[in-house]
């Protein structure tokens, strides 16, 4: 791990989103004895990882840190509780709307993880609500969301068919932004789970009867079981480059709460395409927390293609910018999401999303009869971009 990996703050950051005070006590006891520890940066690291209502509860009253700490984190701390609670006013309407009109749905993550494996709607960082539903009732869906007040990001630009049509084909979802509650939860619409890759091959017409109901708020939603919850999220992180602790806790908490039986974990991740994505959420966590799951060969054994993207993973993790914010950060993403692909070729939603987006869009606005100009004059919309950006 790189230095900022092994910091008293990184060290105190992942301590809290363990929700463990003996481990938080032990850190801040080392903090106490050095000048080297800095609260600013460890907010920075508590802000980049989503973990600040995660400390909230584990820091709280604690005299290491300073007033304006505190109340930063409480600040933080009551905002995510009323997005939360935003965010199941509108779980609720849209399951009861979906009951109504008997279309299937899948919740995922969001309000549900942190009622499950946190034992709180609020305890877990809200960022947006994501939910499943079959595309032909896509469009159906998107107008209740619109009488709820939410619009779609893409309405916002005058788009024409060829680039609404393009757009779906190298998405997997819908995002909606509340025009009038800033503080409701941003709601991500799926037509299609992530499978771009060739993992997670779950099926969400055929594999309904392997999802499981839960309760909150008098309604049932439909989620993932717990196995299958399990290996979603390390598809899910994985994808990611795990850049967000956030994601990587969520797993542990799963396992603290849940005892899973990892026979059936790597049997499962076998039938999704997903072993991999396990066996290197199974090795972050046997880092970062010291949680040792599983004796599996399949889950302990790490190939040389394994320990490159581990490496990456966790210079992602320790990485202070922003994601991809570099070109050789790009680079190096290009080939650990490439590294992650089991077609034999390069899946069709990666290719279109780099043949061109909205940015050459607005760059250059074309008729629909010209789309396909978008393609070959990609690289000089590319450099006319970089020219303006210095001159300005």
């Amino acid at each position: 791990m790189s230095n900022t990996a092994h910091s008293l703050e990184f060290q105190l950051a992942l301590s809290c989103s363990a929700l463990d005070k003996k481990w938080v006590f032990e850190v801040l006891r080392k903090a106490e004895t050095t000048s080297d520890f800095r609260e600013s940066y460890f907010l920075l690291l508590l802000k980049r990882h989503h973990l600040s209502e995660l400390a909230y509860q584990t820091l709280y009253g604690n005299t290491f840190f300073s007033e304006k700490f505190h109340v930063q984190l409480k600040q933080q701390a009551e905002l995510n509780q009323l997005k939360s609670i935003k965010g199941l006013a509108i779980q609720v309407k849209l399951q009861e709307y979906f009951n109504s009109n008997e279309i299937d749905s899948i919740f995922l993550k969001g309000i549900l993880i942190s009622h499950l494996y946190y034992g709180d709607i609020a305890k877990r960082n809200l960022v947006d609500i994501d939910v499943w539903v079959p595309e032909d009732q896509f469009d159906e869906v998107k107008l209740f969301l619109e009488s709820l007040g939410y619009s779609s990001v893409i309405s916002q630009y005058k788009w024409n068919q060829a680039q609404l049509r393009y757009l779906h084909n190298c998405n997997h979802d819908e995002i909606f932004i509340h025009q009038t509650d800033r503080a409701a939860p941003v709601l991500e619409l799926h037509w299609k789970l992530r499978n771009a890759l060739g993992n997670f091959m779950f099926d969400p017409v055929k594999d309904q009867h392997r999802l499981i109901q839960i309760d909150l708020g008098g309604v049932q939603f439909s989620v993932f079981n717990h196995i299958d919850q399990f290996i979603f999220l390390c598809v899910h992180g994985a994808e990611h480059g795990w850049f967000k602790i956030k994601w990587l806790i969520d797993l542990f908490h799963l396992v603290k709460t849940v005892d899973l039986d990892w026979t059936r974990i790597v049997t499962r991740a076998k039938e999704l395409s997903s072993l991999i994505e396990v066996r290197l959420a199974c090795k972050l966590l046997e880092e970062f927390y010291g949680l040792i799951l599983s004796e599996e060969p399949l889950l302990n054994r790490l190939t040389l293609t394994d320990k490159l993207r581990m490496r990456y993973i966790r210079h992602l993790i320790s990485y202070d910018g922003a994601f991809c914010d570099s070109q050789r950060e790009k680079f190096l993403n290009v080939l650990y999401t490439l590294s992650l692909n089991r077609r034999f070729i390069i899946p069709k939603e990666l290719l279109l999303k780099n043949l061109t987006n909205t940015t050459d869009w607005l760059t250059l606005p074309l008729p629909r009869n010209l789309f396909f100009l978008y393609f070959p004059l990609r690289p000089f919309l590319w450099l006319h971009r970089k020219i303006k950006s210095k001159l300005s």
